[in-house]
């Protein structure tokens, strides 16, 4: 008695009733802020702009704002030596982002501004697809492509008093950089969210933030295989098993 051919296609009944039941399923993935460095109530190195982050995960993605109190523009922004894949700067606010950064301690550069207040923090994002278009604004709304995008917001101040976030806003406050010297003050503010269907997303701070500065970043989530993709793996591979066998 061959008891693979019988056994399997009770096995081929068995998982063309799984995959009914798992077809209308589907996995998402999800963005998870895994690390950050606010420098609340504290200057970073003021003379030469720097600051030290250490990355905590492979395939992350790296995103670091700052306010400085200058009006200069920013350049050069490297990270563990590494130049930004994108900036943008508005006012005295800018947001930057680096794909992959290599794990372990890094440290934060810029170039082309003055002497003065430099207020940075930073977020570490795990399941970004890192290869998807990463979308950008400055103002009060970001258009996101695809739904259910994840957001970062930062808004800078020239007052050492917290920007808030709009009473719309899908995005909330999380870290803050405050200066609380009384010769340059400044604040900086950044709040992430996720998106909803793809469209214009609200991203408002109050109308004290706007004069220095609002820039906006949303990223995609990496693809997760749907369940009965993965099933179908599964059976590929026991019909491979079955054909060896009955061979």
């Amino acid at each position: 008695m061959n008891t693979s051919r019988n056994l399997f296609p009770l096995l081929a009944k068995f998982t063309t009733a799984f995959l009914v039941a798992l077809s209308p399923l589907t996995v998402h993935g999800a963005i998870v802020v895994t690390g950050g460095a606010p420098t609340t109530g504290v200057y970073a190195n003021i003379s030469s702009h720097t600051f030290s982050y250490t990355v905590q995960n492979t395939n992350s993605m790296l995103v670091i704002g700052f306010y400085t109190d200058s009006a200069d523009s920013p350049s050069g922004l490297t990270f563990g030596g590494v130049a930004a894949n994108d900036f943008i700067t508005d006012g005295r606010t800018t947001l930057a982002y680096w794909k992959n950064p290599a794990t372990g301690s890094g440290a934060f550069a810029v170039s082309g501004i003055a002497s003065g207040a430099f207020l940075p923090s930073a977020y570490e994002l795990a399941g970004v697809d890192l290869t998807a278009t990463v979308t950008n604004s400055i103002g009060g709304t970001i258009t996101t492509p695809t739904d259910n995008e994840f957001v970062i917001s930062y808004a800078g101040r020239n007052i050492n008093t917290a920007p808030t976030v709009g009473g719309t806003s899908i995005i909330d406050s999380n870290f803050f950089a405050i200066d609380t010297a009384t010769s340059a003050k400044g604040s900086l503010a950044g709040g992430t969210g996720i998106a909803g269907l793809a469209g214009s997303q609200d991203v408002s701070w109050d109308t004290h933030a706007t004069d220095e500065g609002r820039v906006n970043y949303s990223f995609q989530v990496q693809a997760v295989p749907e369940p009965s993709s993965l099933a179908l793996f599964g059976i590929a591979g026991l019909g491979l098993i079955m054909r060896r066998r009955r061979a």
